[in-house]
């Protein structure tokens, strides 16, 4: 496992965690390229202005992994979101998880859940839940290991393109 330091986003993260987010986000959905979509999709929710909204909500709390000045990954989640597929009396929803490419398989994933389901269950939450896209099989490998089960199918739609989801969720 790699040693690093985890601690709750401030808003002067938040072009650190904007540039991280395109760069694991170009490299998970856009390997076979760029096009107008994906390019609409990273404007909307990773620019700056995106991502400083998104340290702002009061809902929201995002955790990033970072040694010393380099920021390695970063999980965002949040409490209250409901999911029709997941009974739960107080749900909380792992909005998303991104690790750097050259990051992957030391733990740091792992690490960042882990502390964000620990802070969600002292909330009080007793399921948490999260998508992932169904062609990814790292992380649904990933969260499959971490005791996530997959509870069923979504989908996300982003300008009329849809794409096939899987539904994972944990009691807390």
């Amino acid at each position: 496992m790699t040693v690093v330091a985890i601690r709750l986003a401030i808003d002067a993260d938040a072009k650190r965690i904007a540039t991280l987010a395109t760069q694991v986000y170009l490299d998970t959905y856009a390997t076979g390229g760029v096009w107008n979509t994906i390019a609409d999709e990273i404007a909307e929710y990773f620019s700056l202005a995106a991502m400083q909204r998104t340290l702002d909500h009061p809902d929201r709390r995002v955790l990033i992994a970072e040694r010393g000045d380099r920021l390695l990954g970063f999980i965002q989640f949040c409490s209250g979101s409901a999911q029709p597929l997941v009974a739960a009396r107080s749900p909380a929803e792992i909005e998303r998880l991104y690790v750097q490419r050259a990051q992957a398989n030391t733990g740091i994933g792992s690490q960042l859940l882990s502390r964000a389901e620990s802070m969600l269950s002292a909330d009080g939450c007793d399921r948490v839940w999260l998508t992932a896209w169904a062609e990814n099989a790292r992380a649904i490998d990933f969260y499959s290991r971490r005791g996530y089960l997959d509870v069923g199918q979504s989908f996300y739609e982003f300008q009329g393109e849809r794409y096939e989801n899987r539904v994972f969720a944990k009691p807390l």
